[in-house]
């Protein structure tokens, strides 16, 4: 094979491999396409939550809730049909809410996640701050509550991968996925969370950030 065709060849085995290394434990699971509301998003109101996810999953009556920073649940059971699962809720005080998720995917995995929102409650201010995950100068658009950036600097400006905010006691950590060296969520509650980063910088190459990052109401 002439040698260009073996470099474009490697390169393209790398970046496949990449892919797949990337995606870790959740690839060829079960994945959000859609969910009402939107990470992110201000509602007016709110009288139900949906998630539809890219396949069938199964779950219990809290496959799917609505919680406080304390954990109360304010929906009602969940109920999941193929690829779908909804929950009722009333919500028309303004506030900051997860929407919060626990099914099976078809493979038999469990896949979960939290989804911050907000009900006639904008992000508050904050100016743009640098913290420290194991040693190395992280880039956040801000160290408030509400819908905020992470930048990886350095060698790991281009890394994709992952981001995940624990919150102690909160059932689920908001998990961002990372692309280009960014990643980009809402956390709706004010605490000291846990940030572990997931960065691959090529198919062999990865490297793990952890920390404790402030964030105030």
């Amino acid at each position: 094979m002439p040698r260009p065709m073996v470099v474009a060849a490697s390169m393209l085995a790398a970046t496949t491999a990449l892919a797949l290394v990337c995606a870790g434990p959740a690839w060829g699971h079960a994945r959000v396409v859609s969910s009402s509301p939107a990470e992110g998003a201000n509602a007016s109101s709110l009288t139900s939550a949906h998630i539809t996810f890219s396949e069938s999953v199964s779950g219990s009556a809290s496959a799917l809730r609505v919680l406080t920073s304390s954990g109360v649940t304010l929906s009602g059971p969940a109920r999941v049909t193929g690829s779908s699962v909804t929950a009722s809720v009333r919500l028309t005080s303004a506030g900051r809410y997860a929407l919060v998720y626990r099914v099976i995917s078809a493979d038999g995995h469990t896949v979960s996640n939290a989804l911050g929102f907000s009900v006639r409650l904008p992000d508050p201010p904050s100016a743009k701050a640098t913290v420290r995950l194991s040693g190395t100068s992280v880039g956040l658009s801000g160290t408030r509550v509400g819908t905020r950036t992470l930048r990886l600097r350095g060698d790991l400006r281009k890394a994709i991968g992952q981001v995940s905010w624990r919150l102690p006691g909160f059932p689920e950590p908001f998990t961002w996925s990372l692309s280009k060296g960014r990643a980009r969520g809402m956390l709706p509650f004010a605490g000291s969370y846990s940030v572990t980063v997931t960065a691959y910088t090529s198919a062999s190459s990865a490297r793990t950030l952890t920390g404790v990052v402030r964030i105030s109401s």
